[in-house]
């Protein structure tokens, strides 16, 4: 996640959401990279509401059913909002196109609401580890592990995908991509793999640990395969961003061959040392 938002995007963002962590966890600090992860992962939830809930009627049902508690503070008129509807109505008007108030009321309460379950969300992960500051990690990990958030995210980088690939179809038209974007496409879903490992390590290693009296022996069969998958992917992404940059233009029907072999060769000892 590394938009570069314009400063008009961060002056509306930055203060509501140290407003409201401030607010709510007046002892914990959260740190300027995890507050720009936060305004970039709002800044994709409005674009993701915005292309996938255009009416009105959509964008209810949707905050209805994630966020029902919103309602309430919906129908509080005279309610002072974290971000301005005034300034978000503005920059939406000039970077997506016209929506009428009542719109612009939703989101502005919606992104609320994702911001307060993002830092809710990192306050309860860094209190159990046993730290008081957040960092940008921490926001990384716990919105991996949210549903919702997941869906987000994953539609946001889908459509990112398919505009930078001239819009194909990613399940159907694997055969018709170029060498980059076959790399791409592979470097995209290993990441989301290696991801997904390292939350699941992070979130049961130490808990698992402590229940077991820190025995080496258990954690190691429970974790050992984890691991080895874990530095598997991460040379496997590294093999392939490597394929990446020898390869400037867009060439099309080459294969992959050759980075594929490159890692079976390098790794295939130390599996069957392993393993078999």
């Amino acid at each position: 996640m590394s938009n570069n938002l314009s400063a008009q995007w961060e002056k509306l963002l930055r203060p509501g959401i140290l407003t409201l962590f401030y607010r709510e966890y007046p002892l914990m600090e959260l740190y300027d990279d995890a507050c720009q992860r936060i305004q970039e992962f709002l800044y994709k939830i409005l674009r993701f509401l915005l292309r996938q809930y255009p009416h009105r009627t959509e964008l209810e049902q949707w905050l209805y059913i994630n966020y029902p508690e919103a309602q309430y503070a919906l129908n509080r008129s005279n309610r002072k909002r974290i971000f301005s509807i005034d300034q978000l109505q503005t920059l939406i008007h000039k970077e997506f196109g016209i929506h009428n108030e009542m719109d612009i009321s939703y989101l502005a309460t919606t992104l609320e609401h994702c911001a307060k379950d993002v830092l809710k969300l990192a306050h309860d992960y860094v209190n159990r580890l046993g730290k008081n500051e957040i960092i940008a990690n921490d926001i990384d990990l716990v919105m991996n592990a949210d549903t919702i958030f997941v869906e987000i995210l994953r539609s946001d980088l889908n459509s990112t995908t398919n505009t930078a690939s001239s819009n194909y179809n990613i399940d159907n038209s694997i055969a018709t991509m170029s060498y980059n974007e076959l790399i791409r496409y592979f470097i995209i879903t290993e990441t989301q793999y290696k991801d997904d490992l390292e939350l699941l390590i992070k979130f049961f290693r130490n808990p698992i640990r402590n229940f077991f009296n820190d025995d080496q022996k258990i954690i190691e069969n429970v974790f050992g395969c984890l691991d080895d998958i874990y530095e598997l992917t991460t040379r496997f992404l590294s093999d392939l961003e490597d394929a990446k940059e020898m390869r400037d233009d867009i060439t099309k029907d080459i294969s992959l061959y050759e980075p594929f072999q490159n890692f079976i060769e390098v790794n295939y000892l130390i599996c069957k040392i392993n393993y078999f």
